[in-house]
């Protein structure tokens, strides 16, 4: 017996041992690596302080690049507010790549931590907007358990929105959530966990619409962002990729012989490629029809949900473009359903602005768990060294109806060439 238990302590004092090497092997990774390894991040969660590290931190959160879809999208506007000023950043992806960075974290925590999501108001809303804030504007409305799985995190089933506010407030963080409706969601985490990070907020002048005290911006809505100084947009130019070796790639990639007898080239240049079940057109402007009319293990998403869909799409979407986007980024711009149909739209945003091409745009469909048709526009969008001439942002205000949103977009022309301008349109957000 004695013996036995002899054994047993070896074994355990063994495995002490490889559990504490272990540990100190992953002492030695660098820190990026332990924040940017999406399954290294999650094991460590729990065990945060061990490492020298916080929850925050170890909340994953894909890091972005110019060249690819992150988590389908990012902010297009995050505006961080304190008692000294607030500190914004939008029309510009390096800004608003930094404060997602920092944010965004603190985000996916209180979305995980909140148990569930409770009806509110545009007005207690607003009033945690004019408070010790940090908020968060997508392009287009997603529901909260699709933000939580980009970052990583189980979130509470709600309506979607396209803003997302932590506020500082007695109790602790409070998660506000503006679409349609407002919803909010009271978090476990101390207010402490957003008020001192704030501490590192350098006011920039900018200002919501809602704290303007007269005119022109008190005409405008409420949640139209302004900036003290004139944003320095570049201008900018479009090409189409899809040139005879971008399409066999594309073909081989989803399973089609590109040399075979199922290609065919129209008069109009269009390439077609068809096989039973399936088609492949792409014209000579860049748009890239896909029809499958059968079942296909290929293109179908791993459940009928919203982010299973999402990330489906995503995924096929960055396989037909081939991530051939330029300096620009797809993002998703809206989600529908309805009786098992669902459809998904992206658009292209160039330095955090949107571009509105010249035809077309990007749809995927689906039913059930199988897409059934993508129409997609491919193209790739660059900056120039040039800086566009903008009309300041006060006299185009000016010309709004009262409740009018102010935005800055990217017009193209037919020859390729964007022009950037304020877009002037009755209500809605950012």
């Amino acid at each position: 017996m004695k013996h036995r238990l002899l054994e047993i302590g070896k074994d355990l004092l063994i495995v002490l041992l490889v559990l504490v090497n272990l540990v100190l092997a992953i002492m030695c990774l660098p820190r990026k690596t332990l924040t940017e390894t999406k399954w290294l991040a999650g094991a460590l969660r729990p065990f945060a302080g061990l490492f020298g590290l916080n929850e925050a931190e170890l909340t994953y959160t894909l890091p972005s690049s110019g060249n690819t879809i992150t988590g389908a999208a990012q902010p297009v506007l995050i505006s961080l507010n304190t008692e000294a000023g607030r500190q914004s950043a939008q029309y510009s992806f390096d800004a608003l790549d930094e404060l997602y960075s920092q944010y965004g974290s603190l985000l996916a925590q209180a979305l995980e931590s909140g148990a569930a999501l409770q009806s509110s108001t545009r007005a207690a809303f607003n009033r945690a907007l004019l408070g010790q804030s940090a908020v968060f504007c997508y392009p287009g409305a997603v529901s909260p358990e699709v933000v939580g799985a980009w970052l990583n995190v189980r979130a509470p089933s709600g309506a979607a929105a396209q803003w997302y506010l932590l506020a500082a407030e007695p109790d602790g963080i409070a998660l506000y959530l503006l679409g349609e409706d407002c919803q909010v969601l009271h978090t476990g985490l101390s207010s402490d966990a957003l008020t001192q990070q704030l501490q590192t907020v350098i006011p920039d002048g900018s200002s919501f619409a809602i704290e303007a005290d007269g005119a022109p911006y008190a005409a405008l809505d409420p949640l139209s962002l302004v900036s003290a100084s004139s944003a320095a947009v570049h201008d900018a130019a479009g090409s189409n990729p899809c040139d005879a070796r971008f399409i066999s790639t594309l073909a081989t990639k989803i399973g089609i012989n590109p040399y075979g007898d199922a290609r065919f080239v129209d008069n109009d240049g269009t390439t077609s490629f068809t096989e039973t079940g399936l088609s492949l057109r792409v014209s000579a402007q860049g748009n890239i029809l896909l029809q499958i009319q059968q079942e296909d293990a290929r293109f179908q998403s791993a459940s009928a949900s919203a982010s299973d869909r999402i990330e489906a799409a995503r995924s096929l979407l960055s396989e037909l473009t081939g991530g051939q986007y330029g300096e620009a980024r797809v993002y998703l711009q809206s989600y529908t359903e309805q009786d098992g149909e669902a459809v998904c739209t992206f658009g292209y945003y160039l330095s955090g602005i949107a571009v509105q091409a010249q035809e077309g745009g990007i749809e995927i469909r689906f039913s059930g768990r199988q897409i059934t048709r993508a129409s997609v526009l491919c193209r790739s969008y660059s900056q120039q060294t040039q800086t566009a001439a903008l009309l300041p942002a006060a006299q185009a205000a000016a010309c709004l109806p009262k409740g009018g949103t102010l935005r800055l977009l990217y017009a193209e022309d037919a020859s390729g060439q964007l022009h950037a301008g304020w877009q002037l349109s009755e209500g809605g957000a950012a």
